[in-house]
């Protein structure tokens, strides 16, 4: 699995830029709009090609071996 990252940048205008990498799909947006509650309110958002691709999801079947 990717490693999941939040890189933020506080200009001197105190204008601050969040981007998000390692989170695919709705849930890459989802977090953005929780970090533009905490930080302010959001201007713009730009999704970059891994916002595009399908979220990783595992499925984990467990069998009972010992009823056989």
């Amino acid at each position: 699995m990717p490693a999941r990252e939040i890189d933020i940048q506080i200009a001197p205008d105190g204008t601050v830029r969040a981007t998000v990498s390692g989170i695919k799909g709705p849930a890459c947006q989802e977090l953005a709009k929780e970090l533009a509650q905490i930080i302010g309110q959001e201007l713009s958002f730009a999704p970059t090609a891994e916002f595009y691709e399908c979220e990783e999801h595992r499925d984990v079947d467990i069998e009972d071996q010992s009823r056989t």
